[in-house]
């Protein structure tokens, strides 16, 4: 009995244990597909997130590599005294056909030949000694640096940004115009200007000791330090109540000194051709004459001065003759303008070279004091003429240089007013100072 019912019943149970292990097989790939891609997911997530220890040192062994061929050394050399180029080059390790190279560049030739003791070159190689770069500071603002390209040298002055401000100047003149140039304090470079400006401008004979100059200039500055001065922009001298300007304006590229009305301030013309010792004539049309021991007119002036002293051109002009004229000896004449001829007579002889039709410049030497001619010692007869009338030649208004041109001048009004307007605060605000 137990056996029938147990085997009537194995059918089923078969049924159901194939059934059962079937449902487990595939619940077992579930599970596993879902574990297999439950710990994928968690292994990046936990990478990304990993956190060092802090403060834990970590040792990291590096395998050193070959030197690259970009290293490079920087040796600073200082110059000495009787150190050359050549020394500096060979204490560098470098060949002497470098620095005979490199002076050939125009930009290091100008600045290499003139190393003053104290100066530095630094000099740029790599360790087997080829030469990359050598910089050399020139100033604060400027540096030469020169380059190895390839097989060839390259030199640039390398120029630093610069400002520029301005700066006034001023002194009481007591002596002298150099006196009070000196005791403004001005760089060395702008007294020279201040002086040329002035002289040149026929300014000179209105200075009286009590007198004020004024002086203001451009300074330049490279990161706040000062470098180098600019040009004087206006200068003026205080007489009492009288001033009197110049102000500094390029006009079509010509750099000049006016007034403040935009006239010419600098004379066409020398206020004398040779620098003498007296006048033994003047100009007079009744001069008792030495050697014709007559009464006549003398229409120049004798210029008394040592043989050979040097006589000049009043101004740019064109010789009409160099030649000997019976009682004057040598003479010349020289044709300057449609107006202005002079006349040059007793001359020990010519500048060399000097012809007919030669252009000549103010200032130019032309010929040398002698006493050719009728004559009773060493001298130049000197005459001007204007529109071929002799006039004297120490009270003749010679024109100065051209007034500002008209499509100029409202930049240049523009100009005198601020400079003037700058000048008188910066007066204002040194005078306040003084009196403090």
């Amino acid at each position: 009995m137990d056996y029938m019912d147990f085997t009537e019943e194995a059918p089923r149970n078969r049924f159901r244990n194939i059934s059962i292990a079937i449902i487990i097989c595939i619940a077992g790939v579930i599970i596993s597909h879902f574990v297999m891609n439950h710990t994928h997911t968690t292994t990046k997530k936990t990478t990304s997130a990993l956190q060092l220890p802090a403060n834990k040192p970590i040792k990291i062994t590096v395998t050193p590599n070959a030197p690259s061929k970009t290293e490079t050394e920087t040796q600073t050399l200082t110059i000495k005294k009787n150190d050359t180029l050549a020394s500096l080059f060979h204490r560098a390790g470098l060949p002497s056909t470098l620095w005979i190279t490199a002076l050939k560049l125009p930009p290091a030739a100008k600045y290499l030949e003139n190393l003053q003791p104290g100066d530095t070159l630094n000099i740029t190689t790599t360790p087997s000694h080829e030469f990359v770069s050598l910089n050399y500071t020139i100033s604060h603002a400027k540096t030469l640096q020169i380059l190895k390209k390839e097989n060839y040298l390259v030199a640039n002055v390398l120029q630093k940004p610069t400002t520029k401000a301005l700066r006034f100047k001023t002194s009481v003149i007591h002596h002298s115009l150099a006196q009070a140039e000196k005791s403004t304090g001005l760089p060395i470079s702008l007294q020279h200007e201040l002086s040329a400006m002035l002289a040149s401008n026929d300014i000179t004979h209105e200075i009286h000791p009590g007198d004020r100059l004024n002086v203001l200039y451009h300074q330049y500055f490279v990161d706040d330090q000062k470098d180098h001065p600019g040009n004087i922009v206006a200068a003026e001298i205080i007489d009492g109540q009288n001033h009197y300007r110049l102000v500094r304006f390029t006009e079509n590229h010509h750099v000049g000194y006016y007034a403040p009305n935009g006239e010419g301030t600098k004379p066409l013309f020398l206020s004398a051709p040779l620098a003498y010792r007296r006048i033994g004539s003047h100009f007079s049309y009744d001069r008792f004459d030495p050697i014709a021991h007559r009464v006549q007119p003398h229409l120049g002036v004798d210029y008394d001065a040592p043989l050979g002293t040097p006589v000049k051109a009043l101004s740019n002009g064109i010789i009409v003759f160099c030649k000997k004229m019976n009682g004057y000896g040598n003479v010349i004449m020289v044709r300057y303008n449609k107006t202005y001829k002079s006349f040059y007579a007793h001359l020990g002889r010519f500048a060399a070279h000097l012809r007919p039709n030669e252009v000549v410049k103010r200032g130019q030497v032309i010929g040398y004091v002698g006493m050719t001619g009728w004559t009773t010692g060493p001298h130049l007869h000197f005459a001007v003429y204007k529109n071929g009338k002799a006039i004297n030649p120490l009270t003749v208004k010679f024109p100065h240089t051209s007034p500002i041109e008209e499509k100029y001048r409202r930049a240049f009004f523009y100009d005198e007013h601020h400079w003037f307007n700058e000048m008188a605060l910066f007066e204002n605000a040194y005078d306040a100072a003084k009196k403090q």
